[in-house]
């Protein structure tokens, strides 16, 4: 770890306690973590509105020539608001990882009969294909999984897409990455196909 000055703007009070927060906190979680939890870090404080893409550059303009600075230039770069959760970030970082396109977050899919258009994790627009990181807790609640089904049928039926899913334990290893990433790879090529 580094210890450095921090600026008055990398600060927040809450409950009355200085912390820091912002860029700062991103960027130190960045040295201290590793970089697929520093990409969640970083899309959480996006979402929130805790900073924003052009804080994050230049706070690591700040750190350039540190150790760890490539890790977290590709953090930042890689770094979006929308994810639910930090599952849905770490998948992210290990796809693009493995050389998959940049998906776009959180991407409604309009239904035309309601208030509440489904929305997908992931969506990658030139292979006409949804991703959807499925947490532990997704299928908690009774008629949850045959909820999620009709969704993922309503999905290719109205739109013509492929769909992958995957589990937290899938994400865990290389090589079980690696299985997740070979569906993606035959759902793009259906995608293409049909597009």
């Amino acid at each position: 770890m580094h210890i450095a000055d921090y600026d008055d703007t990398d600060l927040r009070h809450v409950d009355g306690v200085p912390v820091l927060a912002g860029a700062r906190l991103v960027l130190d979680c960045c040295d201290a973590m590793p970089p697929d939890s520093a990409l969640a870090v970083a899309d959480a404080a996006l979402t929130l509105g805790l900073t924003g893409p052009e804080q994050l550059r230049a706070e690591l303009r700040r750190r350039r020539g540190r150790p760890g600075s490539r890790g977290a230039r590709i953090v930042v770069e890689r770094a979006a608001p929308g994810p639910q959760s930090w599952f849905e970030s770490m998948s992210r970082w290990w796809l693009l990882e493995a050389g998959l396109p940049r998906p776009q977050l959180q991407v409604p899919f309009r239904t035309g009969t309601s208030d509440r258009d489904p929305t997908v994790d992931m969506w990658f627009p030139e292979q006409r294909t949804v991703g959807e990181a499925d947490g532990a807790g997704k299928y908690d609640e009774p008629g949850s999984l045959f909820h999620e089904k009709l969704r993922e049928d309503w999905l290719r039926d109205t739109y013509g897409v492929e769909v992958v899913r995957w589990v937290p334990r899938e994400m865990r290893t290389p090589a079980r990455r690696s299985l997740v990433v070979a569906r993606f790879h035959r759902a793009f090529a259906r995608g293409r196909r049909t597009a």
